[in-house]
C-alpha cells in the first residue's frame, strides 16, 4: 500500500469510523485516540495506560506533537513500506471533488 493516513481524535467512535471508511485496497489508517478511555469491548492495559490494537492506538492526554510522533513511529516500524504519510485531525473531512475527480 502507498498511503496511510495519521489521525489523530478525541473518541474511540471517531476512531472507528475512520478505520472503516479510509482502509482500502491502497491505504492503511491508523488512529491515535488522546481523550476519552476505549469505551467497549476493545483491550486496555490499564497498567501502562496504553492501548493499542493493530491500528487504533490509546494514547490519554497526549499532545498534539507527541500523538504525532506516535503514529509516525507505529508506521514506521509496521512491516509495510509507505510512499506516504497523510497526518490528519479527526475532525477533518474528506470529500471528492466531482469536477475534478480527485479527493480533496
Amino acid at each position: 500500500k502507498d498511503f496511510v493516513y495519521l489521525i489523530q481524535v478525541q473518541r474511540t467512535g471517531e476512531g472507528l469510523r475512520w478505520l472503516h471508511n479510509r482502509s482500502t485496497a491502497t491505504s492503511d489508517v491508523m488512529v491515535l485516540i488522546w481523550g476519552e478511555g476505549h469505551g467497549g469491548p476493545l483491550c486496555f492495559d490499564s497498567s501502562s495506560g496504553v492501548f493499542d490494537h493493530g491500528s487504533l492506538l490509546y494514547r490519554p492526554k497526549t499532545t498534539w506533537n507527541t500523538g504525532r510522533n506516535n503514529l509516525l513511529r507505529q508506521a514506521v516500524q509496521s512491516a509495510r513500506n509507505y510512499t506516504y504519510y497523510i497526518f490528519m485531525d479527526g475532525d477533518a473531512e474528506l470529500v471528492e471533488a466531482r469536477d475534478f475527480g480527485y479527493n480533496t
